[in-house]
């Protein structure tokens, strides 16, 4: 991949964070909203949409997460050369680990979806592992 392609990837990817958090925002709101609604109102109808509302803004936010994995990986080739072995080793490591969690992710996604299927527990597993 051109250099100059994946710097448009990485920039386009930085953008996305205030997004993230936004969606994050509304998406743990609505899982508090659907809690509280199920344990003090009991109004299955409003619990129900609140509870569809969370699992679509996180699926949506799993989706924004599936170009990140190439900027851990980006990443980690960029601090694989620091001349300070402690960060070297620390910084790329992490980078690696963030790039595999976030596959693992991508493909809890893409079973979640239903593009293909998946040993969701199997990938669940790695996930947590690698987080």
């Amino acid at each position: 991949m051109p250099a100059n392609m994946m710097d448009v990837i990485l920039r386009f990817n930085t953008q996305t964070v205030g997004r993230d958090r936004l969606f994050r925002f509304l998406q743990y709101g609505s899982r508090l909203v659907w809690w509280l609604l199920e344990k003090y109102s009991h109004d299955k109808d409003k619990v129900s949409k609140l509870k569809n509302l969370e699992y679509s803004l996180s699926t949506a936010r799993k989706l924004f997460h599936l170009g990140r994995s190439l900027d851990s990986i980006y990443g980690a080739l960029n601090t694989i050369n620091l001349p300070d072995l402690t960060l070297r080793l620390t910084l790329t490591l992490s980078r690696i680990n963030m790039a595999l969690y976030l596959l693992a992710d991508n493909m809890l996604w893409i079973g979640r979806v239903g593009l293909a299927k998946i040993n969701k527990a199997k990938w669940s597993e790695i996930s947590y592992k690698l987080w």
